[in-house]
């Protein structure tokens, strides 16, 4: 049995420059979506008058769904009245059968299931909004939470692309507040391309087929942004794929996100070039603080005879 191998597939200069990206631009998230919460209210009151009955009705609950304010579960029962048939979305339609679980938007995001129920909201928005001036703010709405997603540096790849396809008619987005924020998804996308170049070096394609390396198989671990951009790669260079998404139950401990990748984590007073050394050297003498003396010399050997074993299966015995 062949031992499994790992392979760190980033580009450390890319990885390094979209890093100190979104450090810069979480920097500004507070004072931006501070001031998009203003426009926001604003557009409340605009929308009291605007917006029928219905429509305002509507919008609140999506409105308070997108917040994580209500949970997927009370939204999919109000939806159940919508004017679009949820028929049309094989995983909504499932979900709507055995409506149990108590999830929110952030722990469905960028999943087939996301896209459905985005789809049937829009849907449903464009029939309950019948004038041009509620079809407008609405419009409206839907840009200020594309920026507030932007904000926060928690696209989908379809919101990105979105985001992008606005720039030319909002000149605001180019302004010097949203750079960072620019940068940081620009650089995810160069990163992916790195990181594919990397992993064909390792398992060439049918297309480039010279050997029996085809049949070779690999797991790529990433980020849910990233799936689409793979995805696109692996067909375009004749790659066979699955997909698999984990099934997350909770997002607990989702809120220290920011402050790890801020650096504000427990090993930090080692910090003297990299994250990962520091870790090392914290982890090393955690280790050291715990052993067990009396029995260090048959753990020694142990693994030192593990060592020689993996080494002679390889055929690297000279190197023990």
């Amino acid at each position: 049995k062949r031992p499994t191998k790992f392979y760190g597939m980033e580009d450390w200069n890319l990885y390094q420059t979209n890093y100190q990206a979104y450090l810069k631009a979480i920097k500004q998230k507070d004072e931006i979506l501070k001031k998009l919460k203003a426009q926001s209210l604003n557009l409340d009151q605009k929308r009291k008058i605007v917006f029928s009955p219905q429509l305002n009705e509507f919008h609140e609950k999506v409105q308070a769904f997108q917040e994580e304010k209500s949970n997927l579960v009370e939204l999919l029962k109000y939806l159940k009245q919508s004017p679009v048939s949820p028929s049309q979305y094989p995983n909504l339609s499932r979900l709507f059968k055995s409506i149990s679980n108590r999830k929110s938007d952030a722990s469905i995001k960028g999943t087939k299931l996301f896209e459905e129920l985005q789809d049937l909201i829009k849907k449903t928005e464009s029939q309950l909004a019948v004038t041009p001036e509620q079809k407008a703010l609405l419009q409206k709405y839907h840009e200020l939470h594309l920026l507030k997603n932007l904000a926060s540096l928690e696209l989908t790849r379809g919101e990105w692309n979105e985001i992008r396809s606005l720039v030319d008619g909002r000149q605001s987005l180019e302004k010097e507040s949203w750079r960072n924020h620019f940068n940081f998804y620009q650089i995810a996308e160069k990163r992916e391309t790195a990181i594919f170049n990397n992993l064909r070096k390792l398992i060439p394609s049918k297309n480039s087929l010279t050997t029996k390396d085809y049949r070779q198989t690999a797991i790529l671990v990433a980020g849910g942004f990233h799936a689409k951009g793979f995805e696109d790669l692996a067909k375009q260079s004749g790659y066979s794929y699955a997909m698999i998404t984990p099934a997350i139950q909770t997002l607990e401990g989702e809120k220290h996100y920011t402050e790890l990748m801020q650096g504000k984590v427990s090993y930090r007073n080692y910090l003297k070039t990299t994250f990962y050394d520091a870790f090392v050297r914290h982890a090393s003498l955690q280790l050291i603080s715990e052993w067990n003396h009396s029995n260090s010399g048959a753990n020694i050997k142990l693994w030192r005879d593990e060592i020689i074993r993996q080494l002679s299966e390889q055929g690297r015995i000279t190197e023990a």
